[in-house]
């Protein structure tokens, strides 16, 4: 039994620092890589976060030496890690000569819970901590890809059968509830699931004509459908995997040959899509998860058309989908593995708020595959970058273009924090800005480490070298917000290494509305819209894609989730934000079940006795009126919805209104009591005023930011609570 590991600890000293930062690309680092061996070619599909601190994992091994005739025969592969990735105990389980675990979690009574397939049956089996099996159930033909534990202690498991996508609800013991089949009008199967009020939202693709994303809806009591939603018109487009956030829910697949990050609401109608394209790769999205600031991660497999290769890839984004980063992960770089087929599938947010992600890679003799895991480092931990320049981190330039790169760092205390630039894997600086010249066609990273004389952060950038692209476009801002019934001036420019004429479409949801190089749009819908510009030269062409939201008076409002379940004597802060703050024509009015209760813009109301209430605010000017409203279902229990009225980690809220022009309230959470400091940096990482700072009592709590002795531009606010540090940044306007 082989277990290998990459680096677990980043050593002081030069020559260690000049040798992890030479071969690791990664942000934020890679702190350890393990790799795990079987029998034969092993592959991990699933990973959970065990309450002991450690990792349980599920998967498959091939067993080629013992059953050459099908070598596509396989067995359960499990693997229980301590924190650090250390194997405390591999189970390779044969209750069939073909047999795959697909998704794994821990139960509440300290068993593990595993979905697969046996035999091409729909399987699911409980093992004890140690790995000792429990009870094995086949329920169906097909395959199980998930499984969650209910709120009410029974278990469902989602997948496919006889060409649909099929869920049974089981007890402890693994007897039958209720199953069901949901057939498209095609063929149709599921991936991905999570609990939420009133049901299950369950995702994957169903096929009418084409593939599309399917999601349904489906309520508890017996399976039947709530509603059911297919999203894009396009060959190919796959959906595996489904986290819950505020208003709904993120899913992620692969589109077009590339990643993706949609979000829906609770009714399963479309917020937004975020498609993250990658020049000469093909790639695709196997799972993703919620981070503790909100974000996402998701992660899967990169196919260079280049170098003709899979290699892992992860993405980072924020609560909006925004990119923050992206890394792909050459496993080669490490002699004790290979260039091959290479990959993660799936991925958690850690007990320390790391990221762990688990898949394949090829040992270095290309004898097998063994199960791989991936730790990255908490991002806000040690040396911490406020401010780097360009801000973007995917960027085009022409062939013969120079660019300055910048970066600042901030560190709590006194140490002399390092900085170390690497251009293909060479270190060419060690100043806080360098200017590079790009003169070959192709992709380029310019990564930066800075270091704090133990850990490193990093912030690299992905720089497309290209003949033609689009170099800039109005608005700035690739989702707008306007009030419906008024216009957007939209606009592109673009460079070229030759002088040949530009070609410009307008599409507007979808469907072409003009040719020019900019149009002006009139929304008159209260909904969001898709607006893209593409420009093209001969074969060449680049586009950019705007998410434009129509608002009425209220833009924003907390708590974000309109549907909440709470206990008894529960205090919560209601607040709604209109599209003008400083509009004095404003009007409020906020109602308990239909009695006023307050007229300014928020509202603290304690729920101290059980039972169902309408929370609603009205906001009115001289023309026009617009109203929220919240329903709270008060119980003694302890049931909440999918997602907790309050997050479990301390949590930094988008500080609101932003960008302000004279003051802005910074909202904050703490879980527990504690120490916490929150100080307001300028965008050179020089300190300007700190807001909080001692201790405070469990729950959540605001400051304001007065910027009238502040000069214009950004800012960054910074919380610190233990070792959990929180960034968020303001712009102030005159």
């Amino acid at each position: 039994m082989k277990t290998k590991s990459y680096f677990n600890i980043l050593v002081c000293g030069l020559i260690s620092i000049l040798f992890l930062v030479g071969i690791a690309f990664a942000q934020p680092a890679v702190e350890l890589i393990r790799s795990y061996h079987g029998i034969g070619d092993e592959e991990l599909y699933d990973v959970y976060a065990s309450d002991d601190g450690g990792y349980i994992m599920c998967g498959t091994t091939f067993n080629t030496e013992i059953d050459t005739m099908r070598p596509d025969y396989g067995d359960c592969f499990i693997v229980k890690v301590a924190g650090d990735g250390e194997r405390e105990w591999i189970r390779i389980i044969n209750n069939d000569p073909n047999e795959y675990s697909y998704s794994v979690i821990e139960t509440d009574d300290g068993n593990y819970l595993i979905g697969g397939t046996q035999n091409d049956r729909f399987q699911a089996m409980m093992i004890d901590d140690e790995g000792d099996m429990i009870w094995n159930r086949t329920y169906a033909d097909g395959a199980s890809r998930a499984v969650i534990e209910l709120k009410d202690g029974n278990f469902m498991l989602a997948g496919r059968s006889s060409g649909s996508g099929y869920l049974v609800m089981i007890n402890e013991d693994g007897n039958v509830i209720w199953n069901n089949r949901y057939n498209p009008n095609g063929s149709g199967r599921f991936f991905t699931m999570r609990e939420t009020d009133g049901g299950i939202v369950v995702g994957g693709w169903g096929r009418r004509q084409l593939s599309k994303q399917w999601i349904v809806k489906v309520e508890l009591e017996e399976g039947e459908l709530v509603w059911s939603r297919f999203y894009e018109n396009i060959n190919g487009y796959a959906l595996y995997s489904i986290v819950s956030t505020r208003g709904g829910f993120v899913v992620s697949g692969w589109l077009r040959s590339h990643m993706y990050l949609m979000k829906i609401n609770h009714g399963g109608e479309r917020v937004w899509l975020r498609e993250f394209a990658h020049q000469n790769y093909n790639e695709e999205a196997y799972c993703v998860d919620r981070l503790s600031d909100g974000g996402f991660v998701f992660v899967g497999r990169s196919f260079s058309q280049q170098r003709r290769r899979f290699q892992p890839k992860a993405i980072r984004s924020t609560d909006e989908g925004v990119l923050r980063w992206q890394e792909i992960y050459d496993l080669a770089a490490d002699e004790r593995f290979t260039t091959g087929v290479n990959w993660f599938r799936a991925v958690i947010c850690g007990h320390d708020s790391s990221i762990i992600a688990v898949g394949k890679v090829l040992s270095d003799d290309e004898t097998g595959y063994d199960g791989l895991l991936m730790k990255l480092e908490p991002e806000f931990n040690g040396a911490l970058v406020i401010y780097h320049n360009p801000e973007d981190t995917l960027l085009s330039v022409l062939s013969g273009d120079s660019i300055r790169f910048i970066v600042r760092a901030h560190e709590e205390i006194e140490d002399i924090v390092e900085y170390y630039w690497i251009v293909d894997e060479d270190t060419i600086s060690t100043d806080t800005t360098i200017v590079q010249e790009f003169d070959e066609l192709g992709e380029q990273i310019i990564s930066c480490h800075v270091f704090d004389g133990e850990i490193t952060a990093a912030v690299n950038w992905h720089v497309n070298v290209t003949e033609f692209y689009i170099n800039s476009h109005q608005p700035d801002s690739l989702n707008p917000s306007i009030r419906r019934n008024n216009s957007i001036n939209f606009s592109v420019t673009t460079r070229a290494i030759e002088d040949d004429p530009v070609e410009y479409r307008w599409l507007l949801d979808d469907e072409q509305i003009a040719e020019n190089d900019s149009v002006s749009i009139r929304f008159e819908r209260g909904r969001e819209h898709s607006v893209t510009a593409i420009a093209s030269q001969g074969e060449l062409a680049d586009s950019v894609m705007w998410q434009v939201m129509i608002n009425d008076l209220i833009v924003g409002y907390m708590p974000e989730q309109l549907e909440l379940s709470v206990e008894v004597d529960t205090t919560f802060e209601f607040e709604v934000f209109p599209f003008d703050p400083n509009d004095d024509s404003l009007q409020f009015l906020w109602t308990l079940n239909g009695d006023s209760i307050s007229d300014n813009s928020w509202v603290l109301v304690n729920f101290d006795s059980e039972g169902l209430y309408n929370i609603t605010a009205y906001v009115s000017d001289t023309t026009e009126s617009d109203s929220l409203t919240w329903e709270i279902n008060v119980t003694p229990n302890s049931i909440y919805s999918d997602e907790p009225r309050h997050p479990d980690t301390p949590t930094l809220y988008p500080p609101m209104p932003n960008p302000f022009n004279s003051t802005t309230t910074v909202r904050y959470y703490l879980p527990t009591a504690s120490q916490v400091r929150l100080s307001l940096f300028d965008v050179n990482g020089r300190l300007v005023e700190s807001l909080v700072g001692g201790y405070r009592t469990r729950g959540q709590h605001s400051v304001s930011v007065d910027g009238s002795d502040l000069v214009s531009g950004v800012y960054f606010v910074r919380m610190a609570m233990e070792r959990n540090i929180a960034v968020e940044k303001i712009l102030l306007i005159r």
